[in-house]
């Protein structure tokens, strides 16, 4: 859980500190609480559509978002080290892309739109996508019906220094020994074992 207990008092202090202008979470276009969100049922029907800062901090607002692992002919994978000036999990290890699909926004489109934001990688249509697994991701903050691709590639990757502070392929067994030790984000550790990757 990415928040303490007394999330409601937590969150109305982290939404007055995000409004002040000196804060540079609140000057990253990334974190952008107008964004519109398609809401969705508990069968993944779009019922609504909310702010994304609305969607925030309530885990009944279930939205949609995208992972993406990019794996190379090794077999490793790819991960991304968060910004520090990420509201969520700042500076700790994370798929190699994910993000939030907006309202009218399908899961690929979402997904190639990602790649290319964080990652630099610009893909003609979503054929290399390899569509993995659809699941469901619940914590304090939020709740995402999420869809997972894999991708094949090799390089080279032009990092978006606002959203992505560092990135390197890893090996199964450096992901697993990180696991438990505060190194990768929740969402990650739970996509690993998704994957079957860990216990």
């Amino acid at each position: 859980m990415y928040l303490p207990n007394g999330l409601n008092v937590h969150w109305e202090w982290a939404r007055i500190r995000l409004m002040d202008p000196e804060n540079p979470i609140a000057q990253n276009p990334a974190e952008n609480d107008e964004e519109l969100l398609d809401l969705l049922d508990e069968e993944g029907l779009v019922i609504g559509r909310a702010r994304r800062g609305d969607a925030h901090g309530q885990p009944s607002l279930r939205h949609r978002a995208v992972h993406i692992f990019v794996v190379n002919p090794k077999g490793e994978f790819y991960l991304q080290k968060r910004s520090r000036n990420k509201r969520v999990a700042p500076g700790l290890w994370d798929t190699s892309v994910g993000g939030h699909v907006p309202s009218g926004e399908s899961y690929e489109e979402g997904a190639l739109r990602e790649l290319e934001e964080e990652l630099g990688i610009v893909l003609p249509d979503p054929s290399p996508l390899r569509r993995h697994h659809d699941w469901i991701w619940t914590s304090d903050l939020e709740t995402e019906h999420t869809r997972t691709f894999i991708l094949k590639w090799d390089g080279p990757f032009h990092l978006n220094r606002t959203e992505v502070e560092d990135g390197r392929y890893w090996s199964m067994k450096e992901m697993e020994r990180a696991c438990g030790h505060g190194v990768l984000t929740e969402n990650l550790e739970a996509e690993l074992k998704n994957l079957g990757l860990i216990p």
